[in-house]
């Protein structure tokens, strides 16, 4: 059986994924840090007046 220590070109491609998606968690992370309120606002819907 085949896996990924066995074939460098999978251990390659998976540290890639994974760094990958760290990098793209750290940018969402840093991008809701840099504006608290756009991720909590909802734009498309308006907000309803009081009765």
């Amino acid at each position: 059986m085949m896996g990924l220590p066995i074939v460098p070109a999978a251990r390659l491609t998976f540290f890639a994924y994974v760094i990958l998606l760290h990098a793209w968690v750290l940018f969402i992370l840093q991008q809701m840090a840099l504006h608290p309120s756009a991720s909590l606002e909802h734009p498309e819907r308006p907000e309803r007046p009081e009765r």
